[in-house]
């Protein structure tokens, strides 16, 4: 039986994400542009609401908007029968961003691990 002896390992391959709502910015802009986002005249947190087109359900009864704690932004669609409800913009981005994926993971995760990383086995 083989077990793994490095913990790093199982923190998802040496990345750690990093929540900044200045990184985030950038991305929350452009995701309500993929989105076909129109601003609305409220804002929340300091920070403007957009109004998108849900990306499951193509119906403009979905916001983009600074979350609860101003830590992060959130997507939420209106429709009850619509799958997607609730997300924050990480999840957003990761199911629908496309290329952008890409760039937000540069941006917002971290190496944990150094060059010369490597997983040890212990054969028992």
């Amino acid at each position: 039986m083989l077990r793994y002896t490095n913990k790093k390992r199982d923190n998802h391959m040496g990345y750690e994400f990093i929540r900044d709502i200045h990184i985030e910015y950038p991305f929350y802009k452009r995701m309500a542009g993929m989105l076909k986002g129109k601003r609305s005249n409220r804002t929340k947190e300091g920070k403007e609401i957009y109004e998108v087109e849900c990306p499951c359900c193509k119906k403009r009864k979905a916001y983009l908007y600074t979350g609860k704690d101003g830590n992060t932004f959130m997507f939420k669609c209106f429709i009850p029968e619509c799958s997607l409800n609730s997300i924050p913009l990480h999840e957003l981005i990761k199911r629908y961003g496309g290329e952008m994926f890409n760039e937000w993971r540069e941006a917002s995760y971290k190496r944990t691990y150094k060059e010369n990383w490597f997983v040890y086995l212990n054969i028992i």
